[in-house]
C-alpha cells in the first residue's frame, strides 16, 4: 500500500522447522533486484551464485519444534520496517539438513501472488535445502516457491500533509 508503513514482527511458518533464521534484504527486493536473471540459473545443482550474503541482514533465530499439520511462530528479534511502496526480500532458513524443514508450494511465474491484503503482497522466491544459510556446496536452490504460513505486521498510515511537515 503507498500510504502505510508496515512494521513485520514474526512469521508464522509450517514444516519440520528445527533452528530457524530469517534474513531480510538490507533494501529493495533479493539479491538488488536479480530476481529473473537469478531465478533462471536456479536449478538441481546449478546455484553456486544465487545469493550474495552481504546482500542481507539477520533479523530473527529461533529454534522450533515442528508443525507438520499447523504453524509455529518466529518473533523477529529486529522487526522489518517496510516503508510506503518499498519492496523487501527475506530469506528464512531451516538447519536441518533435508528439505522438509520449511513447508513451501511451488507456482508457476515469479510474478504470481502467494498472498495479499489491503497492506502486504508476497511473491514467490526460491527454496533452499542446505543445512547451512547461503551455502552452496550441499543442498540446492528450487524455484519458483513461497512460503505455507503468515506474517505478522502492523500498518500505520503515512501521508503528508501541511501539519505533519514543515515547507
Amino acid at each position: 500500500n503507498a500510504s502505510h508503513e508496515l512494521l513485520l514482527n514474526s512469521i508464522w511458518l509450517g514444516g519440520m522447522l528445527g533452528t530457524v533464521r530469517v534474513f531480510a534484504t538490507r533494501s529493495g527486493p533479493w539479491h538488488k533486484g536479480q530476481f529473473e536473471q537469478k531465478i533462471r540459473r536456479c536449478g538441481w545443482n546449478n546455484h553456486n551464485d544465487v545469493l550474495d550474503r552481504s546482500d542481507w541482514e539477520e533479523v530473527g533465530c529461533q529454534r522450533l519444534a515442528a508443525a507438520w499439520d499447523s504453524t509455529r511462530e518466529i518473533q523477529l528479534s529486529k522487526p522489518v520496517r517496510i516503508l510506503p511502496g518499498e519492496t523487501r526480500g527475506f530469506y528464512v532458513h531451516s538447519g536441518l539438513p533435508d528439505d522438509l524443514g520449511i513447508q513451501y508450494q511451488s507456482y508457476a511465474d515469479q510474478d504470481d501472488i502467494v498472498v495479499a491484503d489491503d497492506f502486504l503482497t508476497v511473491h514467490p522466491g526460491i527454496g533452499h535445502t542446505g543445512s547451512h544459510a547461503f551455502e552452496t556446496y550441499h543442498g540446492w536452490f528450487r524455484a519458483i516457491r513461497g512460503p505455507c504460513g503468515a506474517f505478522s505486521y502492523t500498518a500505520t498510515l503515512r501521508s503528508w500533509s501541511a501539519q505533519t511537515h514543515s515547507i
